[in-house]
């Protein structure tokens, strides 16, 4: 598996501040070694701003540990409104932050690819345009292609509008 960052663009004319201010947010969150998804997030985004930012070796570990609960259906990964999100889609964001962020023992296995494509179809299911915007594009970072195909037409409409958004 190629561990380079798999997302090639850099974000164009972002203000600094803004980079400033997640270089605050994630010494922050740092600080307090409270939630590493949030460090890792912190990370990925800067790392899309163009910014060499590496994750310690203990938070590289604490990100398999968290890998690993997800693939156990252990995770933890709510949404802002509370809700536990699928397995697959759990397993999904967390490889695709060790991949961006060079974790090189985090390897997408078969089982993995099945459990994103189930969570797919639990979001197309429940018509969570949202989240299953944000899986495929996950996924295809992944190398994992999750086509729209059956979705009614208004649905697959919601969905791209979703992802445009992204």
């Amino acid at each position: 598996m190629n561990f380079e960052n798999p997302i090639k663009q850099n974000i164009p004319d972002e203000k600094e501040e803004k980079i400033q201010k997640l270089e605050r947010d994630l010494k922050i969150e740092r600080a307090g070694r409270k939630n590493i998804y949030q460090i890792a997030r912190f990370a990925q985004m800067l790392r899309l701003r163009g910014k060499e930012i590496d994750l310690s070796d203990q938070e590289k570990e604490e990100l398999l540990i968290k890998l690993e609960n997800a693939r156990k259906g252990e995770g933890g990964i709510k949404t802002v409104q509370g809700q536990e999100v699928p397995q697959g889609y759990e397993i999904a964001r967390w490889l695709m932050l060790a991949r961006i962020l060079s974790v090189e023992k985090a390897n997408l296995s078969e089982d993995d690819k099945s459990k994103i494509l189930e969570a797919a179809f639990e979001l197309k299911k429940q018509k969570n345009f949202i989240h299953l915007a944000s899986l495929i594009k996950t996924a295809e970072i992944l190398g994992i292609n999750i086509g729209l195909e059956d979705l009614a037409d208004d649905d697959k409409r919601r969905a791209e509008e979703e992802f445009k958004k992204m």
